[in-house]
């Protein structure tokens, strides 16, 4: 009787949240971020990877996470694990939307895709 009690109380208090939240697209975010989303293409296709590892920290730090470090790239193979730590750190469903709200966690979900196109082209 209580577990059943328990879930109803957690399905209504998830029902009562979604209520509170404006129902806002994730088209209207991604017009809200344009000017980030710009930056973000043109340090992509213009930096290197250090330079890039260092704009995404500099510009973009990763709020979500508690003592991050920026990943040094100082050897052949550590390219590839920059690259995937960074991919943890950015990894839009380790973002409490609760906290850092859906356009920070599509922000995320951004910089998420250009770190993996990155990591795809590492050989």
């Amino acid at each position: 009787l209580f577990s059943v009690a328990k879930l109803n109380y957690d399905k209504l208090k998830e029902e009562i949240k979604q209520a509170a939240t404006p129902n806002v697209s994730r088209d209207t975010h991604i017009k809200n971020l344009k000017g980030e989303l710009t930056k973000l293409t043109k340090a992509d296709n213009e930096m290197t990877d250090e330079h890039f590892i260092t704009f995404l920290f500099a510009t973009f730090p990763p709020k979500h996470k508690d003592k991050c470090k920026k990943p040094e790239i100082n050897q052949t193979n550590s390219k590839k694990k920059a690259y995937l730590r960074l991919s943890v750190y950015y990894h839009p469903d380790k973002v409490d939307i609760g906290k850092h709200g859906e356009q920070y966690r599509i922000l995320c979900e951004e910089i998420a895709k250009m770190v993996n196109g990155r990591l795809s082209k590492i050989d």
